[in-house]
């Protein structure tokens, strides 16, 4: 069904809401000698309200301009004067399209969900439901005492269950199509916040809520695939008209880099002991593969058929497997399923560790998904002595599948309290790890270091590898590194450190050698150490780096502090070898001393090397999918049930269940307590009435998912609901998107460029890829305020005691002056010091605009045109368009000093004045535009044009530089834009002399005055 939109204006219905007292006539126009703001400030926010002045029309035949601020989350502590810097200029800008003819869709809304919301409501012992709620109407109130022309007949709210109905069903679309799964790896938690946090949530290794250092922390979160968007966010960019530094921040942050992936492996050998299940033998699932991959890289295997596998004696095989092969510090033991069961009991019997024990969906209590089996009751003996098995097992992994119908979800867990180790959960080929090729299993069995290259040529001039701090091989080796507790105080040392200072270019690196661990050059056959090093990140490539120091600047600095060895595998174009030139050669060119690819160069010796290593070609995306769960309370429930019915029944689901689109949404419950629990579980996990629910497939029993949506879940596509915001059928009704999308203006601050600018281009291909949206970006123009700071140099912050809050601004200089003088600082992508002396500057020209007001005329006896006030015509306008708002402002301070030194003003010059300032003090001009005569608001008047011939008529000399030396002084028509004044200067005989043989690459313009050309 079809929602009911907003109709036309409708002038007449707005007139005829317009207060009497407000209906004035020319010969009214003289009033008060006192500015007083309050009072028209407030009458005029009144009328616009009671009138319906900005409730846009969905039914207009105008051409539309969707004008939208980045929605404010509603902290506690309210706007102070660098927030609404922002909201002021889409302000304007609206008004300006308004009056030029546009139908203007300019919105505002809350993203109430999230950290900001829920911290404060903690620190105020106050449920959020309540604090948000009440934080609203504070910021409401504030941003209606401004003035600003928002149709708040639009308002959103994320927190509104008939919002985030829509948000859970994008979800369940995500699903569907795959782009949104669990994971158990680890994650970025803040201990502090006590959640986990995606990358863009990070400042360096810190929390950008709380600025704690946050810890890698497995867990079980839903994740997004916005790595599969990745090339398509990458290509979208180069048809913005974005500020560059935004989209080279987007570019950056996406990280793309062609290149290979090659393997290292350790240079130690093992031989493998399989320990196969119940019911199994040496050539059954992944057995047969797992032996062949491992013998062709060299190593031995015992692939063992334990006897009566239909009715085990664990004690019996235990004992058959120390018959037929030693156990020794080169042993590594995969055990699969109660195979594990085994190899406990072998460990407890050991003298000496073995090098690794691989538990592959194993278990280690006597419980099944299908309950206690009789078999294991009658024949097995579960009791283990786990401090032994923990002292000869030497590195521990433990692989859970997620869909595994025989085993106990959690059973890992399980294991590795009883026995320690790494627990890795995943998916398997096939359920219960009964595939014929598993390859996490072979991943785990082999010690290996898989790097990402983008200069495989280099491959023959590896001298050493380099993990990052926080690699995860670096603890799964932690029994085989000698000096591991060394390398642990490095890694601290290294990670306190944030990103930016770890990556920067000549800094001086710092590292810690792995003792115990050397690897082998996949192409060379040589070994060689293994390092940790600061400058290697871990959320780059594979976390891991082939160091080529004669080939890389970084790699080269490490060498030569370190003393490591540098071999050079490229041919210099230069006499000077490396190890005299004092830094890397990083050129490509032919290569030296690189077996059968010595002297191809480029692309042919890349892929040479990477055939030669047994590596492939890939591409390395800087960009991680996005942890999308939080571990708190505030935030919208994730749709999905977890059934271990159906997860028996159907193992590859895992269990999860979508709730029916019918019956969302899933509202957030009461609680009584929100606050964090710190142990990894929300909140809501402790409201067993919520939890428990049924199943909506099979009925039966099944527990609610207790990690909510993090806060840019809401924001990601809010701009589609302002379009139709109550529409009950659908997300926004298709014809009302196809009208006003895309967004034609976004302002917002530069911080969002690497998280929610990302995220709602993702959402939005995603939605365009349903056919949900004809165009697959969203938002067209971007512009990013420039900073306010406090008076003493800081960012306005509680803590620095330098907050200025709007309201006192309002009441004593007025909401017009505030306007005015935040966009009167500087440019609008710049930022500025607040400083309240300046206030009175834009305070003393509303008061000379007041007193203007009571020369105006009706009758004139001038009958010349105001060359002037054609000239601030063209240039307000332009600026407008261009953001330019201090520049606009100047040219009417300008109008107004002419005009002070004349005596009467033409009735009709005033009201085009009127009609400039409107978007800038819309009080004000407001209140004089009815004293002139306005019938209806200035704010639907039609923006006056000026006329070119006027301006043609006043001819001004203009300098023109060469490299800032004046060479000459043109007369031309006043009024000129860059390129037409270009044009006659290039032209000029005079300046063609000192331009000959050269090229144009830069001009410096001043209209009227100069033109600087910089060859």
């Amino acid at each position: 069904m079809k929602q009911k939109k907003n109709g036309p204006y409708d002038h007449k219905k707005i007139e005829a809401k317009w207060p009497s007292s407000a209906k004035t006539t020319a010969g009214q126009a003289k009033g008060s000698k006192i500015y007083d703001h309050k009072k028209i400030e407030l009458k005029w926010q009144k009328t616009w309200k009671d009138s319906g002045l900005y409730v846009t029309s969905d039914n207009s035949k105008k051409p539309k301009a969707y004008v939208l601020d980045m929605f404010p989350y509603p902290s506690g502590e309210g706007l102070h004067v660098g927030h609404p810097k922002g909201y002021v200029a889409s302000d304007i800008y609206a008004r300006f399209k308004r009056m030029n003819g546009f139908n203007v869709l300019h919105p505002m809304g809350w993203d109430a969900f999230g950290l900001p919301a829920e911290n404060y409501a903690i620190k105020n012992k106050v449920n959020p439901a309540v604090s948000t709620k009440k934080n609203i109407a504070n910021f409401r109130r504030q941003i209606d005492r401004l003035g600003f022309s928002y149709d708040w007949s639009r308002e959103i709210n994320t927190t509104d269950p008939e919002y985030y109905k829509w948000t859970q069903w994008i979800f369940l679309q995500l699903l569907k199509k795959g782009l949104a799964y669990q994971s158990f790896e680890a994650i970025n938690w803040c201990p502090s916040c006590q959640t986990g946090l995606a990358n863009e949530d990070l400042e360096g290794n810190k929390c950008e809520r709380c600025g704690s250092v946050v810890e890698k922390r497995p867990m079980r979160q839903w994740v997004l695939k916005i790595t599969d968007y990745a090339d398509r966010l990458l290509l979208g960019l180069n048809d913005l008209p974005w500020p560059e530094s935004v989209k080279e921040s987007q570019r950056h942050w996406i990280g793309r880099s062609e290149g290979a992936l090659i393997k290292f492996p350790l240079q130690r050998k093992h031989k493998y002991v399989f320990l196969h299940g119940w019911r199994g033998h040496s050539e059954k699932f992944f057995f047969p593969w797992l032996k062949r991959e491992l013998e062709q890289r060299g190593h031995q295997v015992v692939a063992l058929n334990l006897p009566d596998p239909y009715l085990p004696d664990i004690t019996a095989q235990a004992a058959y497997a120390l018959d037929q092969t030693v156990f020794d510090e080169d042993t590594v033991i995969v055990a699969h399923s109660l195979g594990s069961v085994v190899a406990y009991r072998i460990l407890e019997q050991l003298t000496r560790p073995i090098h690794k024990l691989v538990i592959v969906a194993g278990l280690i209590e006597p419980r099944f998904r299908d309950k206690e089996r009789w078999e294991t009751r009658i024949l097995l003996n579960w009791k283990f002595d786990s401090v032994k098995i923990k002292k000869n097992a030497g590195q521990i992994t433990i692989l859970e599948d997620l869909n595994d119908p025989i085993i106990l979800a959690g059973e890992s867990e399980t294991i590795g309290r009883a026995i320690g180790g790494q627990t890795a959960k995943l998916a398997a080929v096939e359920p219960h790890f009964c595939g014929e090729r598993e390859p996490a299993v072979l991943e785990r069995c082999l010690d290996e270091v898989e790097v990402f290259t983008t200069r495989a040529d280099t491959l023959f001039g590896v001298t050493y590898l380099v993990l990052a701090p926080d690699h995860p091989l670096i603890e799964r080796w932690r029994a085989n590194i000698k000096n591991f507790a060394q390398v642990k105080e490095f890694a601290a040392r290294a990670l306190a450190q944030t990103e930016i200072e770890r990556s920067a270019e000549n800094r001086e690196p710092a590292g810690q050698l792995l003792e115990g661990l050397k690897a082998l050059n996949p192409v060379t056959g040589e070994p060689i150490p293994i390092w940790t090093a600061d400058y290697v990140l871990a959320d780059y490539g594979t976390g891991a780096v082939m160091a080529v120091p004669a080939h890389d600047q970084r790699d080269y600095l490490f060498a030569k502090k370190y003393q490591l060895p540098i071999k050079q595998v490229i041919e210099e174009d230069l006499p000077t070898k490396v190890e005299h030139a004092g830094q890397a050669y990083t050129a490509e060119g032919p290569l030296l001393d690189s077996g059968l690819a010595t002297g191809l160069s480029g692309l042919p010796a890349k892929r040479a090397l990477v055939k030669m290593a047994g590596g492939r070609l890939s591409v390395s995306y800087r960009l991680r999918d996005w942890v999308f769960s939080r571990q708190r309370y505030w935030g919208e429930p994730i749709p999905v049930v977890h059934c271990e019915a159906c997860a028996l029944k159907n193992p590859a689901g895992g269990g999860v269940v979508p709730v029916p689109e019918q019956d969302l949404p899933v509202l957030l419950p009461k609680v009584k307590s929100y606050a964090p629990t710190g142990t990894g579980e929300s909140p809501l996990a402790d409201i067993k009435a919520w939890v428990n629910t049924k199943c909506p497939v099979c009925n039966g029993p099944a527990k609610r998912e207790t990690n909510t949506m993090p806060q840019w879940a809401g924001s990601s596509w809010y701009y589609l609901r302002y379009a139709d915001p109550n529409n009950k059928q659908t997300l926004a009704d298709r014809q009302a998107l196809d009208y006003w999308l895309p967004v034609d203006l976004y302002v917002g601050g530069v911080e969002h460029a690497t998280r929610h600018l990302i995220y709602a281009r993702f959402w939005h291909k995603f939605l365009f890829d349903l056919g949900l949206v004809s165009e697959d970006e969203p938002f067209r123009e971007l512009k990013n305020p420039g900073m306010i700071l406090g008076a003493d140099g800081r960012k306005m912050s509680k803590r620095w005691g330098n907050v200025v809050n709007p309201d006192e601004i309002a009441r004593d200089f007025g909401a017009d002056t505030f306007r005015i003088y935040e966009m009167f600082m500087g440019p609008f992508e710049q930022g500025g010091l607040w400083n309240p002396d300046n206030l009175m500057g834009p305070r003393r020209f509303l008061e000379r605009v007041w007193r203007l007001a009571d020369r105006v005329v009706a009758k004139s006896k001038r009958d010349t045109p105001d060359i002037l006030l054609h000239q601030t015509i063209k240039q307000v306008t332009r600026d407008f368009e261009q953001f330019g708002f201090n520049t606009a402002i100047s040219a009417l301070m300008i109008l107004i000093n002419d005009w002070e030194k004349r005596g009467s003003l033409p009735l009709k010059d005033w009201q085009t004045f009127l009609k400039l300032l409107a978007p800038l003090a819309p009080h004000l001009a407001e209140e004089l535009w009815q004293r002139a005569g306005g019938k209806s608001s200035v704010h639907l008047a039609i923006w006056p044009d000026f006329d070119p011939k006027v301006l043609a008529e006043r001819q001004v000399k203009l300098t023109i530089q060469i490299n800032g030396k004046t060479r000459a002084n043109l007369s031309m028509p006043s009024g000129l834009g860059e390129n037409e004044v270009k044009a006659l200067a290039v032209a000029s005989a005079t300046i063609q002399k000192w331009l000959a043989g050269q090229q144009i690459k830069k001009i410096i313009f001043v209209p009227d005055r100069l033109i600087n050309l910089v060859t």
